[in-house]
């Protein structure tokens, strides 16, 4: 098994809670959308080579997921 390069971008670190899985530390918590209010909350992962892989968005009370979302 090979670890590959991830980086995750996220526009509110009000959306992390600590993460309970091995290997990870944060996690998106399950209840942001009350923490979204007027503006859209996002967090985007993408490879070494910036290729996005995927995308957590949250605004106007609607969770949109794109790609392969792990929370």
């Amino acid at each position: 098994m090979f670890l590959r390069e991830r980086h995750t971008f996220i526009s509110d670190q009000a959306i992390l809670s600590p993460s309970e899985r091995p290997l990870t530390t944060w996690k998106l918590q399950d209840d942001a959308r009350e923490l979204s209010g007027a503006k859209p909350l996002e967090a985007v992962t993408t490879d070494a080579s910036g290729k996005i892989l995927g995308s957590w968005t949250i605004g106007n009370d609607m969770v949109h997921t794109q790609g392969k979302v792990t929370k």
